[in-house]
């Protein structure tokens, strides 16, 4: 399943940056416990329970699938793309008041986010959310030189810091990152992090929205 975002900016090095960025703060928010009540919530409305996501998990791989089990399949499929505009509104509640966060694409893409993960529960299939480059002739601009693991920590550092609930100090990023030694310099390192990964976010956009 894939999205496409783009930055402000229409260089490669730019849209790199920006997918890599994305997906990492995708991967952060999942353990975020009022990301998965909201998840949880979704899927309930939906009538896409445990159970019957167990169901069909356990039966998709029979050779010689029922009725039941063919029916069982077309209801999943529309109950997991039934588009209420409730659910978007409910994310962004989420995003705007419990996060506190302000990117305008984040709310369509958790909800995106929402439908792979009942479809992992349903099938077991690694599927995955990728953020894809927006399908035009981009200047060459300057290749990332930030690397894929940097960006992680740089979202990683701004989650603990200004999203989670019981939140981390620099102080306390700093001393994770260098121990005892060179403190000073951690703590510039990580607010320079935190910075960088609010300026990439921030210059996000949402081409079109998930289906």
């Amino acid at each position: 399943m894939a999205l496409t975002l783009r930055p402000l900016a229409l260089d490669r090095g730019s849209v790199q940056r920006a997918c890599l960025i994305v997906e990492a703060l995708l991967g952060v928010l999942g353990d975020d416990p009022r990301v998965q009540w909201t998840y949880t919530t979704w899927r309930r409305d939906h009538q896409l329970t445990k159970s019957f996501l167990q169901r069909l998990r356990r039966r998709r791989r029979d050779p010689d699938p029922t009725e039941q089990d063919v029916e069982d399949a077309q209801l999943f499929g529309a109950r997991l793309l039934c588009d209420d505009p409730r659910d978007l509104a409910r994310v962004q509640r989420l995003v705007h008041d419990q996060l506190g966060v302000a990117y305008p694409w984040l709310p369509p893409v958790l909800l995106c986010q929402f439908r792979v993960w009942a479809h992992h529960e349903a099938t077991g299939d690694p599927l995955t959310l990728r953020v894809q480059l927006p399908p035009v002739t981009l200047a060459p601009g300057r290749a990332p030189v930030t690397s894929a693991a940097k960006l992680t920590d740089y979202v990683q550092w701004f989650y603990r810091h200004e999203i989670k609930q019981q939140r981390d100090t620099i102080a306390t990023l700093a001393r994770e990152a260098v121990g005892e030694q060179s403190r000073s310099d951690a703590h510039s390192k990580i607010q320079y992090g935190i910075a960088r990964a609010k300026q990439l976010l921030a210059a996000v956009v949402l081409i079109e929205p998930p289906d």
